[in-house]
């Protein structure tokens, strides 16, 4: 089986190399390895170019954004499987062949995904692993439990193809919506890949960006499509994770119109530490803290 990986980058230079070497060493005999590079001006297209007799193809211009890349990537995609490897991530060795033994011995697979873990800035020290599971939809709609560098297509069931107005969880996006059309996903309790913690995978705006997308974009329309009662039920549990997340990086604003979102259009009553959560978020910790205080001291 051919495995076409597309690998979109910008200014990765510090961590390109190792990602390519990551596919490279791979020593899979049928890989098409296609880089697009969005006009970096760092080492980038230096080290591309280091490695070029090794791809399939590669460009060097603006885009408009990584999602953008991908589909450009994907329109040279010519293999039975297909994926995509940011290029600050890797892939732990032997992966391909694994996942060429897996699609082959399952052929109604569309989707073969396995665990991951989050590495450090150097990519070798263990953070934490990211378990995956069995696949549900609803388990999906409440907990997003697939790594993304660790997931793989069948081309013949899913064409390669991400929405360009995603900019964050293009994933996510395809992922549900292959679900919705009854793709069968596999799961491998297996380790495929190691996703790369540095300052900017880590920064509070991308985080608050992408809860913002995952709301708007993905959540929103399907509650506004009929979703089901177990789907109201899913979407709200996912929201009041994202509050929790969102508190603790002092998104305040987020906070309280997350929690609107939770309460008005998943229409599922919040907990008292949700509502507690939203209070803050307009008064201020400080503040909530004060009156509970008062509020005690009057009790006693």
């Amino acid at each position: 089986m051919k495995i076409s990986v597309v690998t979109p980058s910008f200014n990765q230079g510090a961590y390109l190399e190792a990602t390519l070497r990551s596919l490279l060493s791979q020593d899979y005999p049928d890989l098409e390895l296609i880089v697009i590079d969005g006009g970096s001006t760092d080492q980038s297209v230096e080290i591309i170019r280091r490695y070029a007799s090794s791809l399939s193809h590669w460009e060097s211009e603006r885009d408009r954004g990584q999602s953008h890349a991908l589909n450009k990537g994907f329109a040279h995609v010519h293999g039975d499987i297909w994926s995509w490897l940011n290029s600050d991530d890797l892939l732990e060795p032997g992966v391909l062949r694994r996942i060429a033994e897996v699609f082959a011995q399952d052929p109604e697979a569309g989707v073969v995904y396995g665990d991951c873990v989050y590495v450090g800035e150097d990519g070798e020290t263990v953070i934490e692993k990211f378990p995956g599971e069995p696949y549900s939809r609803l388990r999906h709609l409440a907990h997003r439990f697939i790594a993304q560098p660790s997931c793989f297509f069948r081309t013949a069931l899913v064409p390669p193809a991400v929405r360009e107005d995603l900019q964050y969880c293009m994933d996510y996006d395809l992922w549900l919506g292959l679900s919705a059309r009854g793709i069968r996903f596999r799961y491998v309790p297996e380790v495929f890949s190691r996703y790369r913690l540095h300052d900017q995978s880590k920064s509070v705006r991308a985080l608050v960006a992408m809860h913002a997308e995952i709301v708007e974009k993905i959540y929103r329309p399907i509650l506004r499509n009929g979703a089901s009662p177990d789907e109201r039920d899913a979407i709200a549990q996912a929201a009041g994770d994202m509050i929790h997340q969102l508190n603790s990086l002092g998104a305040r604003g987020p906070v309280l119109q997350t929690l609107l979102f939770r309460m008005l259009e998943t229409r599922v009553l919040p907990s008292w530490t949700l509502l507690n959560l939203g209070l803050q978020a307009v008064l201020g910790p400080g503040v909530v803290r004060m009156v509970q205080g008062l509020k005690g001291s009057v009790r006693e």
